[in-house]
């Protein structure tokens, strides 16, 4: 792709830019390049083992039934009639108000711009991608949307932080796709946190459900 297209943007890079543009040309084709690679690499290659990734840390950590209750999860699948009224109903907004169209050629068209492009780009989607990380995490607990915007609004800086950070390495040229599994790692086993304060609190507190329900919520893990 960078042997076919550079010399188009040499032309015009030359043009307007003189023999520096030559250069210059280059760099922006370059991150042209691994911009497409990854969207193409997070759309067709890196789900499937990305999510196995994420049920084998949480294995080896000895959270088996909490793996085995996302497969299970998983495997379950509605009647497409029913699939089809849930995701309207989710998405009535965006469908008569597609601003979300807007959004992605904005966050596309950021991609482009050399070196400040990524770095715009990492900012805006680091909320969501903070979010996306514990996905597969929000579908083993079983939560539905409510439960799962709860969950994230009440650490919404750690997500937001953890949303950057990841999207920082993955920005990176040609590394970027190495980093989604170390990202995805690190996910898995902030997800083992969660988990292991969750057993700790419903292990320690006295047999009260009014006392275990209220230090759960100011632990933040009501949500369950």
């Amino acid at each position: 792709m960078f042997v076919c297209l550079y010399p188009f943007h040499a032309i015009f890079g030359l043009a307007l830019n003189g023999p520096s543009g030559l250069f210059t040309s280059g760099i922006s084709l370059f991150f042209e390049c691994s911009v497409v690679a990854g969207m193409l690499s997070n759309w067709l290659l890196l789900p499937g083992p990305l999510k196995s990734l994420f049920d084998s840390v949480l294995v080896k950590e000895g959270y088996h039934d909490l793996v085995l209750k996302g497969k299970l999860r998983r495997s379950l699948k509605l009647p497409w009639e029913i699939r089809m009224k849930q995701a309207i109903i989710a998405n009535a907004k965006g469908i008569f108000l597609p601003l979300w169209i807007i959004k992605i050629l904005i966050i596309f068209f950021l991609n482009f711009i050399p070196v400040l492009g990524p770095i715009f780009m990492v900012v805006i989607k680091g909320p969501k991608n903070g979010a996306v990380a514990h996905s597969a995490y929000f579908q083993m607990r079983g939560f539905n949307k409510k439960q799962r915007d709860t969950w994230i609004r009440r650490r919404k800086g750690a997500y937001i932080g953890f949303g950057i950070t990841a999207g920082i390495f993955t920005s990176l040229p040609l590394l970027g796709i190495l980093f989604n599994f170390s990202n995805c790692a690190g996910a898995a086993l902030w997800a083992v946190e969660f988990e292991r304060k969750r057993a700790l609190v419903l292990s320690s507190t006295p047999e009260s459900p009014t006392f275990q329900s209220q230090l759960k919520r100011v632990l933040g893990l009501d949500t369950q």
